[in-house]
């Protein structure tokens, strides 16, 4: 019965605080500005960034690849749907790699793995799709995967894991 109502806890602080959960992790979008309304920009500047937070919702330490290597690079997305309904997939873009092995974070039991995101058009897949001449609202998803690997040397977590839907304003 305990267990039953700590699952309903979860439920509720999920819907509330924003956050999703899946398999021991969750993740929420931090805009850049969040006044009266959340903003996210479409910019190389470093001051435009915004930033994802993976938490650890589980009892115990989960392993994650870190983002600067091809492990863990494409581990991060985002699907945006416009306000005329359109879903867009943002991804990273394809890279060389000129020094390149796995690095894992360990994410502590109750602990974030916080990643800053600068959505910049030479990194980032499908920006133009989203950004026009104007400021316009969308609802951003970020979305946090690790497929299963044929091997898991690493022991790292896998699976995937959305944030809730955030109402936010795309501006260059």
């Amino acid at each position: 019965m305990k267990r039953i109502l700590a699952v309903v806890v979860l439920g509720c602080v999920m819907v509330a605080g924003g956050t999703s959960y899946a398999e021991g992790l969750a993740v929420d979008v931090v805009p850049t500005v969040n006044r009266e309304e959340a903003w996210v920009y479409v910019s190389g500047e470093v001051n435009r960034r915004f930033y994802v937070v993976v938490s650890n919702v589980s009892d115990r330490p989960q392993r994650v690849y870190e983002d600067w290597n091809s492990w863990g690079y494409f581990s991060l997305s985002f699907e945006v749907r416009t306000a005329q309904g359109k879903v867009v997939k943002i991804t990273r873009s394809e890279r060389d790699w000129s020094k390149n092995f796995a690095s894992t974070y360990t994410i502590p039991a109750g602990g974030h793995y916080v990643l800053p995101v600068q959505w910049s058009t030479n990194e980032w897949q499908n920006l133009n799709l989203i950004s026009g001449a104007e400021q316009q609202p969308v609802r951003l998803k970020a979305v946090f995967e690790i497929p299963e690997a044929e091997t898991n040397t690493y022991r790292v977590w896998t699976g995937r894991v959305e944030s809730v839907p955030r109402e936010v304003r795309v501006n260059k």
